[in-house]
């Protein structure tokens, strides 16, 4: 038995598209990502603004500037949640992913609540309400 083969290289056609499909998806997720970040920082409760800078944090990453009025009066504890967000990045030829993460302690809390406190589904909302925009933004692939 004996096998003959001709591999063709990928036309210089098929690699701009592939570069170009890239670069938007890229920009597709960081829009979306952008958009519930936004939103995920105007649903969370101001005390000491603590958990919000942690989302402004990474928010700035992406380059997008926070939303009017997002502080509150505790400077020390803002200080201290920008250093408690991170916006981790993977790319690879397929796939694209921004993760935004918030290490305030009490983040969880907040989100799905406690025995005293309801939750406030900060980024539960969020989600919800750009699952209702994505088709919108899959358009940004094709752009």
């Amino acid at each position: 038995m004996f096998t003959i083969s001709v591999q063709r290289p990928p036309s210089s056609l098929l690699r701009r598209t592939e570069q170009r499909l890239t670069e938007n998806r890229k920009r597709l997720v960081e829009a979306i990502l952008a958009n519930v970040l936004t939103e995920v920082i105007e649903f969370n409760p101001v005390d000491s603004a603590r958990s919000r800078a942690a989302w402004v944090n990474s928010l700035e990453q992406l380059g997008v500037p926070a939303p009017p009025s997002w502080q509150g009066d505790n400077p020390t504890a803002i200080a201290e949640g920008r250093r408690l967000g991170e916006l981790l990045r993977t790319d690879s030829l397929d796939i694209t992913e921004r993760t935004a993460e918030n290490s305030v302690d009490y983040v969880r809390y907040l989100e799905y609540g406690n025995s005293r406190q309801a939750p406030h589904s900060m980024v539960q909302r969020a989600l919800h309400h750009r699952r209702q925009h994505l088709a919108r933004h899959l358009t940004l692939l094709w752009d």
